[in-house]
């Protein structure tokens, strides 16, 4: 049996804080990506996100082998290790503080995780995206050598703004997501949406967008996903 936190896209919110509360009752606590950029209308600055994400960052400290940093596409843009264009909500006036963050605690980060059945990943792992852009045949070989991905981040389909017929596992969209690797469940945030939304719609639920600003709690062995209280 295995108890995982999911925290879901905070871009400066603190209702990843939570997750500290209850580090002590799990086993994992992963968080799905998009520290920073905070939206302008919830009134959170940039000064302020980057506090979050250093205290996020200090709660990776104290706890390496139980906290799980996933990247986001809001991430990625800030990294000089990968090769991305800016996004919406790029903060110029900060980009360099926020690069060196991402820099000096690069060790910290990966796009993808795999628990038992369970994936996760910013936005979704499309297979398509997977064997025709980084070339990569099998699952377990992406998830043992993640590199290929990073030079292919910045797929996005026409729902994004795109001009591909699918997103990257940062920049897939639920809207048209479609999970094709049989026996797993995938979990992942990026489409902002008012409540979570299990997929796909009339039949067994392979994935999970949680982008609603709050926590989940993953029971592996009753198998269920519910609003961390």
């Amino acid at each position: 049996m295995s108890r995982i936190i999911i925290v879901p896209d905070v871009h400066g919110r603190t209702f990843w804080r939570k997750a500290v509360e209850k580090i002590g009752e799990v086993d994992k606590v992963v968080f799905l990506g998009d520290y920073l950029d905070p939206y302008p209308q919830e009134g959170i600055r940039t000064k302020m996100a980057i506090e979050e994400f250093k205290a996020i960052l200090e709660f990776k400290k104290a706890h390496p082998d139980k906290v799980i940093l996933l990247l986001g596409n809001h991430d990625c843009h800030y990294c000089e290790f990968i090769r991305t264009s800016p996004c919406s909500r790029y903060d110029y006036n900060w980009a360099d503080e926020i690069s060196q963050m991402f820099g000096e605690n690069r060790e910290f980060f990966q796009l993808l995780y795999k628990s038992g059945k369970y994936l996760f990943s910013h936005a979704g792992v499309v297979k398509d995206w997977m064997v025709e852009k980084c070339g990569v045949s099998d699952l377990d070989e992406l998830l043992s050598n993640q590199e290929p991905a990073y030079d292919n981040l910045w797929c996005a389909s026409f729902t994004r703004g795109g001009r591909d017929s699918y997103g990257s596992c940062v920049w897939s969209d639920v809207r048209d997501f479609s999970n094709q690797f049989e026996g797993i469940f995938q979990i992942f945030g990026h489409t902002q949406l008012p409540e979570a939304c299990f997929g796909p719609e009339g039949s067994e639920p392979t994935y999970a967008c949680l982008d609603c600003r709050k926590c989940f709690l993953l029971d592996t062995d009753q198998q269920t996903i519910d609003e961390l209280k």
